[in-house]
């Protein structure tokens, strides 16, 4: 029989920011974050999960940091656009406490993940493209697969 008993976990804090999401930035799944213009109440590490709320359209999307540049005025900060969430799942990633089924995964455990395997997808290809032969080439990369 399974165990359905339900536990609390502190989870990390979850920084939201609130940004206009353009049809451009969706598609590119990127957005670029002024720490000042945006009010942001601490600095976000390299790596972090934040949530993205965009107020216009009232939609969230988990992110990631992915990038962190110091200039004398601002720190600026780029930001992939993970999965969209419902209100309720960003009230979720929010709560300082949450539910947790005993051995479960949260929605922000799943999103996480799904961060990881995309960026780890990326990779691949990159390096895939790298070492494919082009047609009507010897099919001998410059480089072994042990120096990727």
């Amino acid at each position: 029989m399974m165990n359905h008993d339900k536990h609390h976990e502190t989870a990390e804090q979850i920084l939201q920011i609130e940004v206009a999401l353009t049809p451009f930035t969706q598609r590119s799944r990127s957005v670029g974050v002024s720490h000042y213009q945006h009010g942001l109440t601490r600095g976000l590490d390299l790596g972090e999960h934040v949530l993205v709320h965009d107020p216009a359209t009232r939609t969230h999307f988990t992110g990631v940091v992915a990038d962190i540049d110091f200039t004398l005025e601002d720190t600026l900060y780029r930001v992939e656009l993970g999965t969209r969430i419902t209100s309720g799942e960003a009230a979720q990633w929010l709560s300082p406490t949450r539910e947790r089924p005993s051995g479960g995964l949260t929605t922000s455990d799943v999103a996480q993940l799904l961060t990881a395997m995309r960026r780890s997808q990326q990779g691949l290809l990159a390096a895939y493209r790298e070492y494919r032969p082009e047609a009507g080439t010897e099919a001998t990369p410059d480089r072994s697969v042990a120096q990727i």
